[in-house]
């Protein structure tokens, strides 16, 4: 799955286009990339921001057919425009958590990841998270220039739900 490809795809339908000259404060923000192994089946969610109406809006990209829907920023701070280099192959990143879960003696199924695209002071970020088997998280930051993880942590479902029942 190369990310640029599926951009460019978004940026030429017609939904797209659209919203862009009724929005034209309107930048890409994030974007959402889920593999899933245990459905076999992938997504693709690109997101803009508009300032003027401090919303967040998401087209899922499904198929043939592009999908527009608004959504609420939650936060009070804007969020970051994001590098528009996006000639990443999204299997490369899948065989670096693989490689990585490898070398933590980490030996769940991935069942679904959840790669988010975000800018954080100028740098493009995948922040990411995977559904294992035995109900575990794997929850990790990668730098996609140094394509090197920030941050690995495996989890389990199990114990964060009794930290919540302490509180």
């Amino acid at each position: 799955m190369n990310l640029q490809f599926y951009y460019e795809r978004l940026v030429d339908s017609k939904e797209c286009k659209n919203f862009l000259k009724e929005n034209k404060d309107a930048f890409l923000c994030s974007g959402l990339f889920i593999i899933d192994k245990s459905a076999d089946k992938n997504e693709v969610n690109f997101d803009f921001f508009s300032a003027l109406k401090n919303e967040i809006f998401s087209f899922k990209l499904d198929g043939e057919e592009v999908k527009l829907t608004p959504m609420k920023n939650f936060s009070s701070k804007a969020p970051e425009k994001l590098k528009d280099n996006f000639n990443l192959e999204m299997d490369f990143f899948e065989k670096l958590v693989l490689d990585k879960m490898k070398k933590e003696g980490i030996n769940n199924q991935i069942q679904k990841l959840l790669f988010n695209l975000q800018s954080l002071e100028g740098k493009n970020y995948f922040v990411l998270t995977g559904f294992l088997s035995n109900m575990a998280l794997l929850k990790a930051h990668i730098d996609i220039e140094k394509k090197d993880f920030e941050f690995f942590e495996k989890q389990s479902i199990l114990s964060m739900m009794n930290v919540f029942k302490k509180k």
